[in-house]
Protein backbone atom coordinates (compact mmCIF):
# COMPACT_ATOMS: atom_id res chain seq x y z
CA UNK A 1 0.00 0.00 0.00
CA UNK A 2 0.91 3.45 -0.76
CA UNK A 3 -0.11 6.81 -0.25
CA UNK A 4 -0.83 9.42 -2.81
CA UNK A 5 -2.04 12.47 -3.68
CA UNK A 6 -5.33 12.55 -5.66
CA UNK A 7 -8.04 15.06 -6.63
CA UNK A 8 -10.69 14.75 -4.00
CA UNK A 9 -13.32 12.86 -5.85
CA UNK A 10 -17.24 14.59 -6.96
CA UNK A 11 -18.41 10.97 -7.51
CA UNK A 12 -18.44 8.55 -5.30
CA UNK A 13 -18.70 5.06 -5.99
CA UNK A 14 -20.26 2.58 -3.67
CA UNK A 15 -19.11 -0.57 -6.04
CA UNK A 16 -16.52 -1.13 -7.99
CA UNK A 17 -13.92 -4.00 -9.65
CA UNK A 18 -10.56 -1.42 -9.61
CA UNK A 19 -9.08 1.82 -8.84
CA UNK A 20 -7.23 3.15 -11.34
CA UNK A 21 -5.32 6.55 -10.66
CA UNK A 22 -3.54 8.45 -13.89
CA UNK A 23 -0.62 10.86 -12.69
CA UNK A 24 -0.48 14.82 -13.48
CA UNK A 25 1.65 17.09 -12.20
CA UNK A 26 0.03 20.55 -10.58
CA UNK A 27 1.61 23.82 -10.62
CA UNK A 28 0.84 27.46 -10.43
CA UNK A 29 3.16 29.85 -12.24
CA UNK A 30 3.67 33.64 -11.75
CA UNK A 31 5.04 35.37 -15.10
CA UNK A 32 6.42 38.54 -14.71
CA UNK A 33 6.92 40.58 -18.55
CA UNK A 34 9.09 43.53 -18.26
CA UNK A 35 7.33 46.31 -20.17
CA UNK A 36 8.94 50.05 -21.43
CA UNK A 37 8.30 52.90 -19.40
CA UNK A 38 5.16 51.12 -17.66
CA UNK A 39 5.13 48.92 -15.07
CA UNK A 40 5.59 44.99 -15.44
CA UNK A 41 2.39 43.40 -15.79
CA UNK A 42 2.28 40.38 -13.73
CA UNK A 43 0.21 37.29 -14.91
CA UNK A 44 -0.74 34.02 -12.87
CA UNK A 45 -1.44 30.74 -14.40
CA UNK A 46 -2.40 27.04 -12.88
CA UNK A 47 -2.30 24.18 -15.14
CA UNK A 48 -1.82 20.53 -15.34
CA UNK A 49 1.24 18.24 -17.28
CA UNK A 50 -0.18 14.90 -17.80
CA UNK A 51 2.59 12.47 -17.34
CA UNK A 52 1.82 10.27 -19.86
CA UNK A 53 1.48 12.35 -23.09
CA UNK A 54 3.54 15.53 -22.37
CA UNK A 55 0.93 18.00 -22.64
CA UNK A 56 -0.04 20.56 -20.43
CA UNK A 57 -3.62 22.04 -20.09
CA UNK A 58 -4.41 25.24 -17.98
CA UNK A 59 -7.34 25.66 -15.81
CA UNK A 60 -9.19 27.85 -13.95
CA UNK A 61 -9.56 26.53 -10.46
CA UNK A 62 -7.63 24.23 -8.92
CA UNK A 63 -9.60 20.84 -7.32
CA UNK A 64 -9.16 20.06 -3.70
CA UNK A 65 -6.80 17.34 -2.83
CA UNK A 66 -6.59 14.20 -0.43
CA UNK A 67 -4.30 11.68 0.41
CA UNK A 68 -5.33 8.34 -0.33
CA UNK A 69 -3.65 5.32 -0.01
CA UNK A 70 -4.07 2.88 -2.53
CA UNK A 71 -1.83 -0.49 -4.28
CA UNK A 72 0.97 -0.06 -6.21
CA UNK A 73 -0.51 -2.15 -9.34
CA UNK A 74 -3.40 0.39 -9.25
CA UNK A 75 -1.19 3.58 -10.49
CA UNK A 76 -0.34 3.99 -14.03
CA UNK A 77 3.50 4.69 -14.39
CA UNK A 78 4.62 8.12 -15.94
CA UNK A 79 6.24 7.78 -19.40
CA UNK A 80 7.60 11.71 -18.86
CA UNK A 81 10.73 11.49 -17.05
CA UNK A 82 10.86 13.58 -13.46
CA UNK A 83 14.21 15.81 -15.16
CA UNK A 84 11.99 16.80 -18.10
CA UNK A 85 9.08 17.96 -16.12
CA UNK A 86 10.28 21.36 -15.39
CA UNK A 87 11.61 22.23 -18.75
CA UNK A 88 8.36 21.09 -20.42
CA UNK A 89 6.39 23.41 -18.21
CA UNK A 90 8.22 26.27 -18.35
CA UNK A 91 7.83 26.04 -22.52
CA UNK A 92 4.77 25.46 -22.11
CA UNK A 93 3.79 28.30 -19.60
CA UNK A 94 6.12 30.97 -22.01
CA UNK A 95 4.30 30.40 -24.93
CA UNK A 96 0.66 30.84 -22.50
CA UNK A 97 2.36 34.13 -21.62
CA UNK A 98 3.62 35.38 -24.73
CA UNK A 99 0.24 34.97 -26.57
CA UNK A 100 -1.49 37.27 -24.26
CA UNK A 101 1.04 39.69 -23.74
CA UNK A 102 2.71 41.52 -26.05
CA UNK A 103 6.08 42.78 -24.95
CA UNK A 104 9.68 42.36 -26.54
CA UNK A 105 11.22 40.83 -23.49
CA UNK A 106 10.26 37.21 -22.22
CA UNK A 107 8.82 36.41 -19.30
CA UNK A 108 10.79 36.10 -15.94
CA UNK A 109 8.75 32.37 -14.78
CA UNK A 110 8.87 31.82 -10.65
CA UNK A 111 6.76 28.88 -10.03
CA UNK A 112 4.75 28.82 -6.47
CA UNK A 113 3.89 25.33 -6.31
CA UNK A 114 4.37 21.84 -8.01
CA UNK A 115 3.59 18.90 -6.91
CA UNK A 116 2.46 15.26 -8.56
CA UNK A 117 -0.95 14.27 -7.90
CA UNK A 118 -3.50 11.86 -9.34
CA UNK A 119 -6.78 11.59 -11.00
CA UNK A 120 -9.44 8.78 -9.68
CA UNK A 121 -11.47 6.50 -12.30
CA UNK A 122 -13.42 3.57 -11.32
CA UNK A 123 -13.71 0.35 -12.95
CA UNK A 124 -16.99 -0.90 -12.45
CA UNK A 125 -19.39 -4.03 -13.46
CA UNK A 126 -22.60 -3.69 -15.04
CA UNK A 127 -24.54 -6.44 -17.05
CA UNK A 128 -21.41 -8.41 -17.54
CA UNK A 129 -19.98 -5.31 -19.34
CA UNK A 130 -16.96 -3.36 -17.65
CA UNK A 131 -17.02 0.21 -17.49
CA UNK A 132 -14.28 3.08 -16.78
CA UNK A 133 -15.86 5.98 -14.37
CA UNK A 134 -14.40 9.53 -14.30
CA UNK A 135 -14.47 10.92 -10.68
CA UNK A 136 -14.84 14.34 -11.52
CA UNK A 137 -16.69 14.50 -14.19
CA UNK A 138 -18.66 11.79 -14.24
CA UNK A 139 -18.29 10.56 -17.54
CA UNK A 140 -18.37 6.53 -18.18
CA UNK A 141 -16.89 4.56 -20.87
CA UNK A 142 -17.62 0.95 -21.75
CA UNK A 143 -14.10 -0.87 -21.69
CA UNK A 144 -13.96 -2.73 -25.07
CA UNK A 145 -11.21 -5.66 -26.07
CA UNK A 146 -11.08 -5.58 -29.60
CA UNK A 147 -9.12 -8.25 -31.61
CA UNK A 148 -7.52 -8.98 -34.67
CA UNK A 149 -8.34 -11.90 -36.27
Amino acid sequence: MKTVKAFKPVIKQEEYVKLILYPYTLFVAKLEFKRLFLKPKVLLCAGLLDMCRSSVLFINSIPEITDIEVDEESIIPPTVPDSDVRDIIEYEVMRYGIARINTWWAPEIEFLEMMRVHKIFYVTEEGGRRYIVDTLTGDKKRLEMKFKA
